[in-house]
């Protein structure tokens, strides 16, 4: 991959990672940016919800650039095993709170932390936050 610019584009870079594979880091940041906005019904998702899919014909990890993660079984019809729904209180997995006492460092993206690095790889996802002192860097492997 010596041409990074290639299907690069505005969200983000294609790079080559530690283990030699094509690997995106998504730069944008959904929540201020309009070019983020996608139209759908947001019934579904949000509009500015982008997904990152691994899996084969059983279970597919569907991560959102958000940092969440649903697991998605298509045995039998396609379904949910774990949601997420705010209004209903279900937050799918992958999302994580760190505190030291006086601080607190969320891995879901909102936009506020100083870091949030993004990195959907070929069978993982990556999100390293910085803030302050505190520092979460939680490899997300999906092995299906």
């Amino acid at each position: 991959m010596s041409d990074k610019s290639f299907g690069s584009g505005h969200f983000g870079e294609w790079f080559e990672d530690e283990f030699g594979l094509p690997a995106y880091r998504y730069t944008c940041d959904q929540t201020k940016d309009p070019k983020a906005v996608s139209p759908m019904t947001e019934v579904w998702r949000q509009n500015t919800d982008h997904l990152h899919q691994v899996g084969n014909d059983r279970l597919v990890a569907v991560v959102s650039n958000y940092g969440h993660v649903q697991v998605r079984q298509d045995e039998g019809s396609p379904k949910f095993l774990n949601d997420y729904d705010p209004s209903r209180f279900q937050f799918g997995g992958g999302i994580g709170y760190l505190t030291d006492g006086e601080s607190v460092l969320s891995t879901y993206f909102t936009g506020e932390a100083k870091e949030f690095d993004r990195v959907f790889g070929m069978g993982y996802f990556r999100k390293t936050v910085k803030e302050d002192a505190l520092v979460v860097d939680p490899l997300v492997i999906i092995h299906l």
